[in-house]
């Protein structure tokens, strides 16, 4: 591939031709912020996080589907900029109930630290969300409408990598929301694998496991082990999160690997369950020794 140059916060960074602006940024550990945006699933641009200030472009253009073009130079640092992105994410926080004193995720949540990166610490805007439903119809998962930033890496996710097409949007504006099955609920689905691809995508708190959500933040976790599945022979890799000597989470190893970093019903939910065992009820008295 042809080699590009570009200059981003003064740096010489190097990419190839056919890479976008903010994957010449990380090839060159140069920090943009994102949201919408994960590696291995088709960039969008839709939280405006990303946007960068480029020299003769009179926008502001987002650094995630942005063709980085060889001899451009790039802002992504500005006052114009740090401004802008926390304007954007008051308007998120005012477009939904997102206090994050009652969620789950909290600690876990990616909007959270965009919102302490940006030292965000009031709404200047109204709050004038609807009530959205927490559809609890699903026996693991559970999906929380109220949380949602629509970044739709959920549908993305299983679209691309699952390949199931379950979830997609429902109604415009501030009424939009994620559906499963043209306007179903989740527990109602026929077409859902249970995999849990879209919650290990979630950037928020809106789509979480039950299981893993009071069993401690990442941050909390004693350990991360990577290792391969054991309960079927496909082999799948995974990244576990341990705790007191259990596993407190699984997850696939990213939708950058081959496989899209992918795990079944198994892996995902029997996998931690197999490493507890059942809680004593009774006293356990060893009979016939003296």
């Amino acid at each position: 591939m042809k080699e590009i140059t570009l200059t981003i916060d003064g740096k010489q960074c190097k990419g190839e031709h056919g890479d976008t602006i903010l994957t010449v940024a990380r090839k060159n550990d140069v920090y943009i912020p994102t949201l919408c945006f994960l590696e291995g699933l088709t960039p969008i641009g839709s939280c405006r996080m990303c946007v960068v200030e480029v020299e003769k472009n009179p926008k502001l253009l987002t650094a995630c589907t942005t063709p980085a073009q060889d001899g451009m130079i790039v802002h992504t640092q500005t006052e114009t900029l740090f401004d802008y992105r926390k304007q954007l994410l008051e308007l998120l926080f005012a477009g939904r109930n997102h206090f994050c004193m009652y969620c789950s995720q909290s600690g876990d949540c990616e909007l959270q630290r965009l919102a302490i990166e940006h030292g965000m610490d009031h709404v200047r805007y109204p709050y004038l969300y609807s009530d959205f439903e927490n559809d609890a119809t699903h026996p693991e998962f559970q999906l929380d409408h109220n949380r949602c930033v629509l970044c739709l890496r959920c549908i993305r996710v299983c679209a691309e990598k699952v390949g199931a097409h379950t979830l997609d949007l429902k109604d415009r504006g501030w009424n939009a929301k994620i559906m499963s099955d043209l306007g179903h609920k989740l527990g109602e689905s026929d077409t859902c694998v249970n995999c849990g691809a879209c919650a290990q995508v979630c950037p928020t708190g809106t789509i979480t496991i039950r299981e893993f959500a009071y069993r401690g933040r990442r941050s909390d976790c004693d350990d991360v082990v990577e290792s391969v599945c054991p309960l079927c022979a496909v082999g799948c890799k995974f990244k576990g999160y341990v705790r007191t000597g259990s596993i407190a989470r699984v997850e696939g190893l990213g939708t950058d690997e081959p496989d899209g970093g992918q795990l079944c019903y198994k892996g995902r939910l029997e996998l931690p369950r197999s490493t507890e065992s059942d809680r004593i009820h009774v006293p356990m008295i060893r009979e016939g020794v003296h």
